[in-house]
């Protein structure tokens, strides 16, 4: 390389710059420069107005080139990876300038074939032909670059390793901690710039350790012990109490002495422990306190734990029993309950309170309630088993079974006779009840029927004063009648005395006169004393004659629309009670519009068989729940002596009378529609 510089140094001198020509090199020798041309490991070149000019050999053998495929033809950043590209163009650019007339760096190159190595390289500026150049070599250092990733790659790799490892990692020297991983930090609750080089190890040693950590680590500095593993008390950083385990060795680090180890906090496996330890003595004194037996075999069907109660009950001891299995003690089932416990706990891995029958040493029976748990401990298969005595509460329960069939006896044989005489009263009970509705019923009709006939009384008496007072204004009206047709035609005599404004008085004379005469005339049809029912009644004209009755029933605000057909057969009947129930049904829509805006619908209509009509109003509808209740006798949603509750019930009972039917349905707050059915008189 020093033969490079003195190189570049000769091209840096504009005396030297008219061609590169051993001749004209000041070297050590024309036969060394030579050899620095033909050098295959080191590539020559310059390069001015963005062309190489000259290359070497060794340029050549490191890009893959001939001389004639690159001088004046490629252009040096074309040969140069994307990436370092800024990078080459920033240093050519800075020597050109003279910022930089030397300088040494390393990019990638883009050699023929399309491979890439990586070459340094040293450049300097000079004058060539009279103009500004740049010479210099290049070095295939891919190999060693190569190599340089590698460690770079690995190293990461084993401090990624230490960095994420379970097991906290350090570095001790003088005294001080030189590294921690991030394990090691968490264990002690530190951050790392709280730790490195700032606390003393001994300092996060519990008390009571302070001394025996201390020495260890002394040992191993020293050498005396270059690999010691121990265990000892640490304190984290919010004052709680560790328990650590440690394996140290002895190492150089930066060329002097110092101790690197890893760590493992052990606090939560010792509580583990502890906590094993106390759950296994707990064991023990449940398993020696019950009253009942308890036995733990292997899956060699031998006995590995067993309680006091176990011994007690079937004459055994502990000494007897440990390492030997039921068959050899003798304490199995009959083999049909064997083979069913063993089915059991094969597939569900458990029973639960079985009766079984166990001989206690060939002396007696007992009767127990057995249970059994498989689980798994250890890569083996245990069974816990329990036993409970029973052999006294099946005594007991069986002197109870024999005593509640007697009882059951006796008591049926009561039942039987009480179940008779109940009997009985219930059939003098029903016939009570059935007396007892009949008479609820009997009472209700007769309440119904006074109450008809009281307003079948009070209409009589509206229609025998109906009919008098019509018959009363009948002869005033035949007389205005007969006195108006008197004025007419005497006015029509005397022509000087024909004046508009008489027409007009004699105009209104008989139209008052026919109202009051249509009045009349449907009082007289309403009030009719008839007890025949097989009258022929036109439909349209009662439904007429009940409009003009209510007349002045209704408000201003209230329309009638009417579509009556016409030439409508007739029906057979007794017009005076027809004349009531349509009364009652067009009465009860001008109520139900209560004097607001509305309309009041009846149409009449006919076909082959039937006599059709419905009376509809908009007006405040009926509510579902009481829609059913209309037709029922004193039901009425009228305040109290605004209504009898009597009106439609005696319109149904008046049209079902002429072979008719009435049906109602209704909206609530927007509409009712009444439609009733007659059969036409054939």
């Amino acid at each position: 390389m020093k033969f490079v510089s003195k190189l570049l140094k000769y091209f840096s001198n504009p005396r030297n710059n008219d061609s590169i020509n051993p001749d004209n090199l000041h070297l050590e020798s024309h036969t060394v420069f030579k050899n620095l041309i033909d050098n295959p490991l080191i590539g020559l070149y310059i390069i001015q107005d963005n062309r190489f000019k000259f290359v070497s050999k060794g340029w050549c053998n490191i890009n893959g080139y001939t001389p004639e495929e690159v001088i004046d033809k490629i252009i040096p950043l074309d040969i140069v990876v994307p990436e370092d590209k800024d990078k080459v163009r920033s240093n050519i650019n800075k020597r050109f300038s003279g910022e930089l007339p030397f300088i040494e760096y390393s990019f990638r190159t883009i050699i023929k074939g399309g491979y890439i190595k990586t070459v340094k390289a040293i450049g300097n500026r000079i004058i060539y032909k009279g103009k500004p150049a740049i010479t210099g070599t290049i070095l295939d250092i891919s190999e060693q670059s190569e190599i340089e990733q590698r460690l770079k790659e690995s190293e990461e790799k084993y401090r990624s390793l230490i960095e994420n490892s379970l097991v906290g990692v350090y570095i001790i020297q003088d005294h001080k901690l030189k590294y921690a991983n991030n394990q090691f930090c968490r264990i002690f609750g530190y951050k790392p710039e709280e730790l490195l080089g700032k606390i003393s190890p001994n300092e996060m040693v519990h008390d009571d350790d302070k001394e025996y950590v201390k020495k260890n680590i002394e040992k191993r500095i020293a050498g005396k012990d270059n690999s010691l593993k121990y265990e000892f008390k640490g304190i984290r950083k919010d004052g709680k109490i560790l328990n650590l385990r440690v394996l140290g060795n002895r190492m150089n680090y930066q060329k002097r002495p110092a101790i690197m180890g890893v760590l493992i906090d052990t606090t939560e496996l010792i509580e583990t422990e502890n906590a094993l330890k106390e759950s296994e003595h707990l064991f023990r004194l449940l398993l020696e306190s019950t009253p009942y037996p308890i036995t733990v075999i292997d899956d060699k069907m031998k006995h590995i734990v067993v309680n006091d109660a176990f011994c007690k009950s079937f004459k055994l001891t502990k000494e007897e029993t440990i390492g030997k299995d039921p068959f050899e003690l003798n304490v199995i089932p009959p083999r049909e309950t064997l083979d069913y416990v063993e089915k059991e706990i094969r597939s569900k891995g458990k029973i639960d309170n079985l009766e079984i029958t166990l001989n206690i040493q060939d002396i007696e029976e007992k009767e127990f309630l057995y249970s059994c748990l498989r689980f798994k401990l250890k890569d083996e298969y245990l069974r816990l088993n329990a036993f409970i005595d029973i052999t006294e509460r099946n005594a007991i329960k069986n002197e109870l079974i024999q005593h509640k069939e007697n009882l059951e006896k006796l008591v049926q044989q009561r039942t039987a006779e009480l179940d008779k005489s109940n009997e009985e009263l219930k059939h003098i009970n029903s016939q009570l009840e059935n007396q007892k509705i009949n008479l609820e019923k009997t009472l209700k009709n007769l309440h119904s029927t006074q109450e008809q006939l009281i307003q079948s009384e009070k209409m009589a008496s509206l229609g025998l004063l109906s009919a008098g007072i019509a018959h009363e204004i009948n002869n005033p009206l035949n007389f205005i009648h007969g006195g108006s047709i008197a004025l007419e035609n005497y006015f029509e005599e005397k022509p000087e005395c024909n004046d508009n404004e008489v027409e007009t008085y004699l105009n209104a004379i008989k139209e008052g006169v026919k109202r009051t005469s249509d009045i009349v005339t449907s009082l007289n049809h309403y009030s009719r004393n008839n007890e025949n029912d097989k009258d022929s009644c036109n439909v349209n004209k009662i439904i007429n004659n009940c409009l003009a009755i209510l007349k002045t029933q209704i408000s201003n605000k209230v329309s009638i629309k009417k579509d009556l057909k016409q030439n409508i057969p007739y029906i057979s009947g007794n017009e005076g009670k027809l004349h009531q129930a349509f009364l009652n049904i067009i009465y009860n829509a001008i109520q139900a519009l209560q004097s607001s805006e509305g309309t009041i619908s009846i149409a009449s209509w006919f076909d082959d068989k039937n006599i059709f009509i419905k009376i509809a109003d908009t007006g405040i509808g009926i509510p579902k729940n009481i829609i059913n209740n209309v037709f029922d006798p004193f039901f009425t949603t009228k305040e109290p002596g605004k209504g009898t509750g009597l009106g439609l019930s005696i319109t149904y009972n008046i049209i079902k009378e002429h072979q008719g039917e009435i049906t109602i349905n209704s909206k609530e707050n927007e509409w009712t529609e009444i439609s009733v059915v007659f059969p036409i008189i054939k």
